[in-house]
């Protein structure tokens, strides 16, 4: 540097702006300091350079993440669609269905009901239901409430793909953060050119402070003004550089480790100038010799060392150039095969669906041919007991049909998926392999395995997208491969902006012009700068040679098929994500999947017992792999509040109040995100919110949880309108609730912990001394539960938790299933409550709550481990028999399961049975003539599904084993209120074989899956189309559907066999033309009435009528030995013309008399 000394100014008053000038001038005098300053800045410049690129990475980043969000809520949104319609498809099928039954059920009340009808809508209804994917509880109506609705089918979609890694982030609040990253690379890329204006003033002011180089025209003064002007310009920018750099850094920390360093740097060299200026000022007055400058050495000459280093600085420049092509070139080629890998994706995501979906419309089809298989067995056990005519139908006909049915749907289906195959293998991606999905299922194969799990249906639809998710994850990790050439880009930027800077010193400091003090300062900072590019170069060469870590072809398969597998059975992963993460460990859902899956493997409670108690020691392995999904990224909202629940998991399993306080803290950071991201949906942020309460409880904090609770349970409403919306899907409303009543169990009892199971269930506050329930008793059956009363019913408002564990070494865990159907408001006391599952050996618990009191039952309960469940859909009945019976039939009436054809369990189930005798001989009378077993005595106490009429028998104790060998039951569920009118008839026989359980445990393992039909609870006064009609109380009665023909009202005394029917005509005249018409037509054979004799025809009076008549006569129906008599009311309003026929034996006008009593004066017309 110059050392040109610069005319000072006359001496005045020490004012401020004196002061600065003096500082200029020191500062100006001081090569050192500039020296420094142009160091300094020339880092602080790489630094800002750094920090730009790393945000430019970000941005970058958080736009792919946004890609794929976007991509995949657009595939969410397709396959919701998808779902939707076939949904749909399905409804318009079970609809009709609906209105064929509740048309069928009319017919209850008639002299021949229309059981072909009733039993296949009744079994198309069982069968097509489980076919719903999305809204299972869509009704057919068009109101919100009942009809189908897309949230409710969204929730439930959400709430099956739930896992560690699934997340509902915005693609749109992914791109404003990509904004703010962009608009800090704006910022930092500023403050770069700010720092590089100071180097450039710095120089600027030391050619003007020398003579020799500057311009002879400019004047000494007019280049001293620009010195001071560029020294406030570069301080100003220096300035404002800091502020830039330091509010919008990307690393905080790096940004203020390198501040630091600077000012250790500074502050070193600062003691160490001034200590020189003190000892050379000691020595200038020791030997009162003026300082002079030392002398040049022949050995100094860093001109020549600048040049040399430049030479090296230049060929590094050069290189870290090629270095960025060669980065760019990668990352560009992996983002092109990351968007293949989707494009392919996308492609499988559609066959698969398409697949699934095909071979679902399958299953309605041949549901549809099962139940006309069953109507027409149906149809032949019936005909015998109610008179019907013989069906056409041939049921092995119908059943050889449905075979070549289902074998042609499944050839059609495995042809359609070569095809789209072949059409997919067309073009192949070298690195995701576009194969098809698994082989077509026979449709009744599919059907079957429905029938036991009606989850299956799901976990089919999910296991034809393996391939598609595999290809997901090979995309993911393409996309990670371009991020890390992207980074080494970043390093060869900042390298070529450090070696740039280094250069231009190396510039400076080789020109003779100036000392040599100053050339070796500038050749020290120069040679530094170079040697800190070459390393930045040289970092990203290892890559550039050996290749990313982050698999590819083959490996990069392997691992997709296993993370894909991970997400269709998380449970079985784990050793499977043991060697995927030992291949590549720089995959974050790959952790949450590992985590998944300890988790499962760490179980203490066994499916269907709903807890989340783990083995102690495993917990901290899943919260490992939960840190480092965390650390690898992305971290998302689900993984936060998963890592948050480990931790409360793990302080409340050890006693930990810090793990609690931590995993509290992750909660809060989930629970924030989703409560500020407008798009979040689903049961994630009330999940979180409940784990919260539980940790508050865990801490002690009783209020404040309980206020959580009560939040909480506030916010499952969706109109509540609480941040995440609340859930409309009943499956998952309960789930979510039944999940935060299961951790509590974790909690030692302590009195409020029942305060905060009401908050959870939603109860009121206890109110009174409570219901007593001393006298009620729990029973555990085979696959039922129950909390019946001595007496009486109990409440209607009572629910039932139920509880179970194996010992009590374990906490208690909930049974969901029950449970579900015990808070429905439905009153569980006194009924068995269906588990959907065959209870193991251990204890078992009721909570039952009463006006808001808690009361707890206990029972133990031993199974034995040789059983199995079985159900059968066409019967509706499932039981429990010995795991080794082998012997199944099932043709739709009866179902046989045994060690052989003789011996077993038996259950026959026969639509449409009319006793026209007393019940009970009726029911005995169907026991012998079945089964024909003369040894047999009735059982005092006979009980078949709960039913009132019954028929039990039992046989001898052959084995001497205490019980007896064989027990037959009848039981007649009548379709309204008495068996006149028909019912269902079942009847079992159980018989105990060698090891096997006892006849009675066989016996009473049966549970009803089917609701029993009948017809629906109907008031007194029948109204439609401007017509209404009063009937007995006693009467059953109904009212023609919507979108059906034939009589408007329907009633019956199903005890005496009065019968009631009104329809209405509309008429062009007046109504006793109509009157006379229908006596013509009544006394002229063959279309009239057989002996048809007119008693009466006398006016009416019917409110609202033009006129009214009644006409009563008798007639004699063919087979018939007694007559009928029947009273026909006429009314007409306009040209409307309703008329009612009441018929009954005419030999009980006396009985009948209070009946007319009610209906006769009843009848009223009003426009319709």
């Amino acid at each position: 540097m110059s050392n040109t000394p610069v005319a000072a100014p006359r001496p005045r008053g020490r004012t401020m702006g004196r002061r600065l000038v003096l500082l200029g001038q020191r500062i100006l005098r001081s090569d050192t300091i500039l020296i420094t300053v142009i160091a300094v800045s020339m880092s602080l410049s790489a630094v800002a350079v750094y920090q730009a690129t790393r945000a430019a990475d970000e941005a970058s980043d958080l736009l792919d993440q946004s890609r794929i969000v976007s991509t995949e809520a657009s595939r969410q949104v397709g396959y919701l669609q998808t779902l939707v319609d076939h949904d749909l498809d399905v409804l318009r099928t079970y609809c009709t269905a609906e209105v064929q039954r509740d048309v069928a059920r009319v017919t209850y009340l008639s002299y021949e009901p229309d059981l072909p009808a009733l039993v296949t809508a009744n079994l198309e209804l069982d069968g097509l239901r489980p076919l719903l994917l999305g809204d299972r509880d869509a009704q057919c109506g068009s109101d919100l409430e009942t009809g189908y609705v897309m949230q409710r089918a969204a929730e439930r979609l959400q709430s099956w793909q739930a896992d560690f890694g699934s997340d509902t982030s915005d693609g749109a609040e992914l791109e404003a953060q990509a904004a703010v990253f962009h608009r800090d690379e704006a910022f930092l890329m500023t403050a770069g050119f700010l720092f590089a204006f100071v180097v450039a003033a710095i120089i600027a002011i030391d050619q003007l402070g020398s003579r020799r180089a500057r311009p002879g025209r400019l004047r000494t003064r007019a280049a001293h003004r620009w010195q001071y002007a560029m020294l406030v310009l570069g301080a100003v920018a220096l300035a404002l550089g800091l502020v830039l750099l330091v509010v919008f850094a990307v690393d905080p920390l790096l940004t203020v480790a390198v501040l630091a360093a600077l000012a250790i740097v500074l502050v070193v060299e600062w003691a160490l100038l001034r200590r020189k200026r003190a000892a050379d000022a000691e020595t200038r007055a020791a030997s009162d010799v003026p300082a002079s400058a030392p002398p040049l050495r022949r050995g100094a000459r860093p001109q020549w060392w600048a040049e040399m280093i430049g030479a090296v600085a230049l060929i590094a420049f050069t290189a870290s150039a090629v270095g960025l092509s060669l980065v760019s070139i990668q990352e560009r080629d992996s983002n092109a095969r990351a968007n293949r890998e989707s494009s392919v994706a996308l492609d499988l995501q559609r066959v698969g669906q398409q697949q699934a979906l095909r071979a679902l419309a399958s299953l309605s089809f041949i549901a549809q041919m099962d139940a006309e298989e069953v109507t027409a067995r149906q149809l032949a056990a019936s005909e015998t007991s109610i008179d019907l005519a013989p069906s056409d139908a041939d049921p092995d006909a119908v059943s050889a049909l449905r075979a070549v049915v289902d074998e042609r749907l499944r050839a059609a289906d495995q042809d359609l998926r070569e095809q789209a195959a072949s059409t997919l293998a067309g073009d192949p991606d070298p690195d995701c392999k576009a194969e098809a999905a698994s082989e077509a299922p026979l449709p009744s194969e599919l059907l079957e395995e429905l029938g036991s799990n009606p989850d299956s249906v799901l976990w089919y639809v999910l296991d034809q997208q393996l391939p598609s998710r595999a290809c997901d994850v090979m995309s993911s990790l393409s996309r990670q491969d371009a991020r890390i050439w992207s980074s080494h880009g970043s390093t060869f930027t900042v390298a070529l902006v450090v070696l740039g800077l280094a250069g231009f010193l190396l510039a400076l400091a080789s020109s003779t012009e100036r000392t040599t003090r100053s050339s070796r300062t500038l050749l020290i900072i120069g040679a530094v700068g170079t040697g800190v590019g070459i390393v930045l170069a040289l970092l990203p060469l290892p890559t550039l040679v050996m290749g990313t870590n982050v698999p590819r072809g083959a490996a990069a398969q392997e691992f997709g098929d296993r993370l894909a597998a991970a997400e269709s059975d998380s449970c079985t992963a784990g050793e499977g994500m043991d060697e995927a993460l030992a291949a590549y460990s720089g995959y974050g859902p790959a952790f949450s999947s590992r985590a998944f899956a300890r988790d499962c493997a760490a179980a203490v409670h066994q499916w269907p017992a709903l807890s989340s108690q783990l083995q102690t020691d495993a917990v901290p392995a899943i919260i490992d792999d939960l840190e480092r999904a965390l650390a690898v990224g992305p971290v998302t909202p689900t993984l936060q509040g998963s890592l948050g629940w480990y931790y409360i998991l793990d302080g409340i399993q050890t006693g930990d109040e810090g793990a609690v306080r931590q995993g509290l803290r992750h909660t809060d950071d989930a629970i924030e995100a989703l409560r500020v991201d407008s798009a979040s949906t689903g049961n994630g942020i009330h999940t979180w919110r409940f784990n919260r309460a539980l940790a508050l409880a865990a801490l002690g904090q009783h209020d404040e949880a309980l206020r959580e609770y009560q939040d909480t349970e506030h916010c499952l409403d969706p109109a509540a309108d609480c941040a995440g919306g609340g859930l409309s899907e009943d499956e998952v409303n309960d789930g979510t609730r039944l999940g935060a009543l299961a951790d509590l169990e974790l909690l030692p009892e302590a009195a409020g912990l029942d305060d905060f199971r009401a908050a959870i269930l939603g109860l009121r506050a206890s109110r009174g001394p409570g219901t007593g329930l001393d006298e009620a008793r729990f029973d555990v059956y085979p696959q039922e539960l129950q909390v019946a009363l001595i007496e009486g019913f109990g409440p209607d408002d009572a629910e039932i938790v139920w509880y179970y564990r194996p010992d009590d070494s374990l906490t208690w865990g909930l049974l969901g299933e029950p449970t579900r159907a015990s808070i429905d408001g439905t009153g569980p006391l006194g009924r068995p409550i269906p588990a959907g599952s065959l209870l193991a050996t251990g204890e078992y618990r009721a909570d039952v709550y009463v006006s808001g009191h808690r009361v707890v039952f206990y029972d133990t309960y031993e199974s034995d481990d040789s059983l199995a469940r079985y159900e059968s859909q066409r019967l509706g009945v499932s039981v429990v028999v010995p795991d080794t019976w082998y012997e199944w039939r099932d043709d739709g009436v009866e179902w046989h399961l045994g060690p052989d054809e003789a011996t077993g369990l038996t259950v026959r189930r026969v639509e449409g049975m009319v006793p026209y005798v007393d019940v009970g001989g009726y029911l005995d009378e169907k026991l012998s003539s079945t089964w024909g077993d003369p040894d047999l005595v009735p059982v005092p106490d006979p009980w078949l599904f709960a039913l009132f009429d019954i028929v039990v028998k039992e046989g001898q104790d052959v084995d001497a084993d205490g019980e007896a060998d064989v027990y037959e039951g009848a039981a007649l569920a009548p379709y309204a209120s008495d068996w006149g009118c028909g019912g269902t008839l079942f009847m079992v026989r159980a018989t105990s074989t060698e090891d096997s359980p006892s006849a009675w445990r066989l016996y009473n393992s049966l549970v009803l899956e089917r609701p029993l039909d009948g017809l629906p609870p109907r008031g007194e006064v029948l109204e439609a189309d401007g017509v209404s009609l009063e009937v007995p109380s006693w009467w059953d009665a109904a009212i023609r559907p919507e979108g059906s023909t034939g009589n408007l009202f329907s009633a019956k005394d199903c005890v005496g066999g009065a019968t009631l029917v009104l329809s209405t005509q509309e008429y062009d005249g007046d109504l006793g033309g109509y009157i006379d018409a229908s006596i013509r037509t009544y006394s002229t054979l063959p279309e009239g009435l057989p002996g048809f004799t007119l008693e009466s025809r006398t006016p009416l009076e019917v409110a609202g009528a033009d006129a009214a008549e009644l006409l009563v006569y008798t007639w004699l129906p063919d087979g018939y030995t007694e007559p009928l008599r029947d009273w026909e009311m006429y009314a007409m309003r306009g040209t409307t013309v309703a008329y009612a026929d009441i018929t009954a034996d005419a030999a009980d006008l006396e009985f009948y008399q209070q009946d007319l009593d009610v209906i006769l004066p009843s009848m009223s017309m009003t426009d319709p």
